[in-house]
């Protein structure tokens, strides 16, 4: 593989969710939000693979704070790739995978969906923000989102989630935002959010 990954097999049939972390966070970090979000769905939880004050983080910040687009570039592609391998190794469609991270796994999901063509039309985005940077990619089609922040989040700024939803908006992504009166913590109210949006067509799992 392209990058540490966990593989937990599930009922035949079900999405695969591909699981991202955030900064310090662990591959089996996610693990069990999975099993709320989709119980018995395959999980493939990934682990950061760049260290920054020796958190494991996807990417990196640039050393004179914001980020770096080429970095972020090789992440994606670093992404993409384990994607690609993941799906040859455990007989998985691409378009059948359901992409859910937290702040800088979100981040890089979102990233991603910005810069590239991609076979995932789904993606639940957690804390993520705009991280200023050009989208550079043409429309996509049919894909959704699910996009939550809270509204005194120290990290990520009301104008940032909203730049970040008109962003992915302008390349064809439908965003479900969710906002919740909480910090950088996940909330049991936005997993119920996302739970009972993953269940609608828009969702995928319908």
């Amino acid at each position: 593989m392209n990058a540490p990954v966990r593989w937990v097999p599930g009922t035949p049939g079900q999405p695969t969710l591909v699981l991202l972390h955030g900064s310090g966070g662990r591959a089996d970090d996610l693990l069990p939000i999975g099993r709320f979000l989709c119980p018995g769905a395959p999980q493939l939880a990934l682990s950061g693979w760049t260290q920054e004050a020796g958190q494991a983080r996807f990417f990196p910040h640039a050393p004179g704070g914001g980020f770096a687009e080429a970095a972020l570039d090789h992440a994606v592609d670093r992404l993409l790739a384990t994607l690609t391998q993941a799906a040859a190794a455990h007989d998985l469609a691409l378009d059948q995978m359901i992409l859910i991270g937290y702040s800088n796994g979100a981040n890089l999901i979102a990233h991603t969906l910005l810069t590239r063509p991609v076979s995932f039309r789904r993606a639940v985005l957690l804390h993520a923000q705009s991280l200023g940077l050009p989208a550079r990619v043409g429309h996509h089609a049919s894909a959704h989102a699910f996009a939550s922040f809270g509204t005194h989040d120290p990290r990520v700024s009301a104008p940032s989630f909203e730049a970040l939803i008109d962003a992915l908006d302008a390349v064809g992504v439908t965003v479900t935002p969710f906002r919740h009166d909480q910090f950088h913590n996940l909330t049991a109210g936005e997993l119920n959010a996302a739970k009972a949006w993953l269940a609608t067509p828009q969702g995928g799992l319908s």
